[in-house]
């Protein structure tokens, strides 16, 4: 077989596996089997455990793409029209209400967390993940207490439906926008 045919097979596979894992994670929560996440992928139980030699391997492997699918997906928000302090901050904001306004097709970011942050691997990673977050934003320019305000209030936002509170779209748009608007002047809040 060719090499690079085998390796698109196996990434095509290892998408197919992390993206099962997700929708099931989200529909039947931390305690999912295996089984139910190969099913969901259309893998065979012995096919996932090929690629992820444990489930707790699969849910780092998950927290890490997710992380790298939001980084992403934060850096297509970005305006690099804007010439001011704070654009990948508004960048931040704007995926985080995209993705609460329209889900990314089974990838949520915040969605998922609670599932993955019970394995002491996952904290550690969400927790390097927040701290590049926090060196990124202050690194871009914006004073530290609109820095601080917006992208907790972002993240509370993403974070509202895990309590019961789904924001609907007018409260997403309202509240993005007060947010941006944060970000436009520099200074102490």
């Amino acid at each position: 077989m060719d090499r690079a045919a085998h390796t698109r097979d196996t990434a095509r596979t290892k998408r197919a596996i992390l993206d099962g894992a997700a929708r099931a994670l989200r529909t039947h929560g931390a305690t999912v089997s295996l089984t139910a996440i190969a099913q969901e992928a259309g893998v065979s139980k012995g096919g996932l455990l090929h690629h992820y030699t444990s489930k707790e391997a699969l849910v780092v492997a998950l927290a890490q793409d997710s992380i790298e699918q939001f980084r992403e997906h934060v850096e297509r928000c970005v305006d690099l029209s804007e010439n001011v302090p704070g654009k990948l901050l508004r960048g931040y904001v704007r995926a985080l209400c995209d993705e609460i306004a329209v889900p990314q097709a089974g990838r949520e970011h915040a969605s998922l967390w609670g599932s993955l942050t019970l394995l002491p691997e996952v904290v550690r990673l969400a927790e390097e993940d927040d701290e590049r977050w926090r060196a990124a934003f202050h690194d871009d320019g914006l004073h530290p207490d609109r820095v601080l305000v917006v992208s907790r209030a972002a993240d509370g936002l993403a974070g509202a439906p895990h309590y019961g509170a789904v924001p609907g779209a007018e409260e997403i748009e309202c509240t993005r926008a007060l947010l941006l608007r944060m970000t436009l002047t520099n200074g102490p809040l």
